[in-house]
C-alpha cells in the first residue's frame, strides 16, 4: 500500500491490555491490539477520539508489532471506586470501592511499524517521532500507565513474494504454518482487529507470536484482507501489516 514506513519504540513501566470480547475479566493481552496501538498514535498525533476509527481504518492505514523484549505479566490488586462526580470529594466520599485482581505487564517494550495513505498524516507524524514530542501522552491501556517512545527510522519496502519467512512481528494465525523451535514462547491469542466509530470492535483475528521476541520460522498459506507481508529493504526484516 506505501513505499515508505516509520519505525518506532515504544516502553512503559506496566502495561494493561484489556481483552475487549470478556465482560469481566481484568486478563491482559501480552501486546497491543491494533486498536490500541491506532490510539497510541492517534495521542501522539492529537487526532480526535471520534476520528481515530477512520484515520486508522485498515484501509487508510496498515500497522505491524512485534515485542522488543521477553514479555511478563504479574497478577496485583487494584481498588476500583463508583464515582458520582469526579471532584475531590468525590473520590474522599465514594463508598462503593471494589478490589479486583488485574493482570499487569512489567516493562513491557514494542517495535511498531506504521504507514498511512495520507501524506499529511504521514509526515505529521514522522515529524513528531523524529523530534520526541506528542499532542498528548500515549499510554499502555490505562491512562496512568504513560509511555514513551524513541523514533528508529524510515524505511523503503518490498513486498515479500517467498512463501517461507521468518519474523517477530504479530503474526495472522490462520495464515501461516510455523515451524516451533527450542526455546520458542509461542503465544497464540485473539484480538479485535479493529473498532468502528462507535468503537464496537468489527473484526477479530487469532494472532500469534514468540513472547521473547524472536523470530519465527514459518509457510505462508494465505494472507487475510488487510494483511500485507514486507520486507524493509535497509534491514531486510519481514514484517506483518495489518
Amino acid at each position: 500500500m506505501t513505499d515508505k514506513i516509520l519505525k518506532f519504540k515504544i516502553w512503559a513501566d506496566f502495561g494493561h491490555f484489556g481483552m475487549r470480547y470478556t465482560t469481566s475479566s481484568k486478563a491482559t493481552h501480552l501486546v497491543p491490539p491494533r486498536h490500541t496501538i491506532s490510539g497510541m498514535v492517534g495521542a501522539i498525533l492529537g487526532t480526535k477520539r471520534e476520528e481515530v476509527s477512520e484515520t486508522f481504518h485498515p484501509e487508510n492505514c496498515r500497522v505491524g508489532i512485534a515485542p522488543a523484549k521477553p514479555l511478563h505479566f504479574f497478577r496485583i490488586t487494584l481498588k476500583q471506586l463508583l464515582l458520582k462526580n469526579r471532584s475531590f470529594k468525590g473520590w474522599i466520599t465514594a463508598t462503593n470501592r471494589s478490589l479486583i485482581p488485574f493482570q499487569m505487564l512489567r516493562d513491557p517494550a514494542y517495535y511498531i511499524y506504521i504507514a498511512h495513505r495520507d501524506n499529511t498524516i504521514y509526515n505529521s507524524l514522522k515529524s513528531l517521532l523524529e523530534n520526541h514530542e506528542c499532542i498528548y501522552p500515549p499510554s499502555f491501556g490505562m491512562a496512568q500507565l504513560l509511555a514513551d517512545f524513541e523514533f528508529l527510522g524510515e524505511y523503503s519496502v518490498d513486498t515479500v513474494e517467498e512463501r517461507n519467512i521468518a519474523t517477530s512481528t504479530v503474526t495472522p494465525a490462520d495464515a501461516v504454518s510455523v515451524s516451533p523451535k527450542e526455546g520458542n514462547r509461542i503465544v497464540i491469542d485473539k484480538m479485535a482487529h479493529w473498532l468502528d466509530e462507535n468503537r464496537v470492535s468489527q473484526q477479530f483475528q487469532r494472532v500469534l507470536f514468540d513472547a521473547n521476541g524472536e523470530k519465527l520460522e514459518m509457510a505462508i498459506k494465505s494472507l487475510p484482507q488487510y494483511v500485507d507481508l514486507i520486507r524493509l529493504e535497509e534491514t531486510e526484516e519481514v514484517i506483518f501489516l495489518w
